[in-house]
């Protein structure tokens, strides 16, 4: 996905009033989100819930291709209820890592809370004397060439599609990676194969 603001809103930020996901502008009436703080999932998981909002975005959000966590939205949405295989076990060799002994001078006592934080490829450069731009936002989707095919009930389904399906009709769900998918699918499933079986169908 990405997100461009063919209109920028010309209103003052400073001057609206503030709630809890952003701000009220006066002017248009209308509650303006604000995504300068947002990860792309967070971006990416409100657009596509309500395209038809007005937000706030930092000028490096703007203009470029949202990452998107696949396996992460999957297993969000389908936390439960699906078998997850990848046509076999696989055997995994680790390393005993050097034991490091704790220096006597260590913090021993830590509070707090844990943040995961998603680091870019590129490290982005943020000019905070730059100004933020407000407005109309137009999202367009990006064909992703990492995306899996999704076969539902033996039909390939897209993944649009996919995501309308209500968890709660799903039976079983069954991914294939690598030669298991291509071997069934052929090379459109070189990126994988989501298997989807409904409730009541077989």
């Amino acid at each position: 996905m990405k997100v461009t603001i063919p209109k920028p809103c010309h209103e003052n930020w400073a001057a609206m009033t503030p709630e809890e996901k952003g701000r009220f502008c006066q002017v248009c009436s209308k509650s303006v989100r604000d995504f300068t703080n947002a990860s792309d999932q967070e971006i990416i998981d409100d657009l596509s819930q309500n395209p038809n909002i007005c937000a706030n975005f930092r000028v490096d959000q703007l203009d470029r291709n949202l990452s998107y966590s696949f396996l992460n939205s999957l297993f969000a949405k389908f936390a439960v209820g699906f078998v997850l295989t990848s046509g076999g076990l696989v055997a995994a060799q680790t390393q005993s890592q050097p034991h490091h002994p704790v220096k006597a001078n260590a913090i021993t006592k830590v509070t707090g809370e844990i943040v995961v934080a998603k680091v870019p490829k590129k490290p982005v450069k943020i000019d905070k004397n730059s100004p933020f731009i407000l407005g109309k936002i137009a999202s367009t989707g990006v064909d992703r060439p990492d995306a899996p095919i999704y076969v539902l009930n033996g039909k390939i389904i897209t993944e649009n599609t996919f995501y309308k399906i209500n968890p709660d009709t799903i039976e079983k769900m069954k991914v294939l990676k690598g030669k298991h998918a291509t071997s069934k699918y052929g090379a459109k499933a070189k990126n994988g194969a989501v298997i989807i079986t409904l409730k009541g169908k077989k």
